[in-house]
């Protein structure tokens, strides 16, 4: 009953929430919530990407990225059932009564921000060619290397503008048949020949059958969760890892202009 109560007061005040539903086997399926905050004041902020996404980003083949939504310690063993978007935050909250109940929080982008890119790179003396980057020279082992952590904002050559953000579990849209293999490239993924001559021949990849399955998208999908994990730190796969399905951001962007990132930074500043 509070549930459906408090369903019916959010929807009557606009706040964007769902209510998530058990799947079998009793894991909590998790919904999807667009940021929906159009209008805002939009921020120029840093975003890290290692080199094989700055490929992929210089390529054009990446469109969408996954952060961890970093739960308080208090709360990470709980079964959150309810999220709302609102005001620049993510409600997570269930409906049980007890003394801590839920709790916010906020996103790392919105809909609008501009974000440049940090790469790891290498800062030369040069009025030319004053900076090289990782992802782009044939021969890295030659040059002594920053992190990219450690890139300034002037240094930056690949800027992004947000156009979503969104809540939902690490796994979801990787299990989704009829659309698996199109989410794995929107994160940079290469799909191998195979899959992409499968696309070719037949429209759209066998492996929106699920009698069909040719064996190739676990392949590809383990890829994915290879590179996830490679980006959490050991202590924090139980919590973080793709075999512990997180709560995750979905940012998705296109990929704008130098000109156009200075001119939204004129109109932030």
């Amino acid at each position: 009953l509070r549930r459906m109560l408090g369903e019916m007061a959010s929807a009557a005040s606009g706040d964007h929430c769902r209510i998530t539903r058990p799947r079998l086997g009793g894991a909590s399926a998790s919904p999807v919530f667009a940021g929906g905050m159009r209008g805002i004041d939009m921020s120029i902020k840093p975003t890290l990407f290692n080199t094989d996404m700055v490929r992929a980003l210089l390529a054009n083949r990446k469109t969408v990225t996954r952060r961890v939504v970093k739960m308080p310690a208090a709360v990470t063993s709980k079964t959150v059932d309810r999220v709302c978007v609102k005001d620049g935050a993510a409600q997570f909250s269930w409906s049980w009564s007890e003394a801590f109940s839920g709790f916010d929080v906020k996103m790392p982008y919105r809909p609008g921000d501009i974000l440049y890119v940090r790469e790891t790179f290498c800062q030369q003396h040069s009025e030319e060619y004053p900076f090289v980057y990782k992802a782009s020279v044939e021969t890295p082992a030659a040059w002594l290397w920053r992190p990219s952590i450690h890139m300034p904002r002037e240094a930056a050559r690949i800027f992004l503008r947000v156009t979503d953000v969104r809540v939902e579990r690490l796994q979801d849209s990787f299990f989704k048949y009829g659309n698996t293999i199109f989410y794995l490239q929107r994160e940079g993924i290469d799909i191998g020949e195979h899959c992409r001559e499968c696309i070719d021949t037949y429209g759209s990849p066998i492996c929106n059958d699920r009698e069909s399955e040719c064996g190739m998208l676990d392949e590809v999908r383990g890829g994915f969760s290879d590179l996830w994990n490679s980006t959490i730190k050991p202590a924090d796969c139980a919590l973080y890892g793709w075999a512990a399905n997180p709560w995750v951001w979905v940012i998705e962007f296109e990929r704008i202009s130098r000109e156009e990132a200075e001119d939204g930074l004129q109109r932030a500043d």
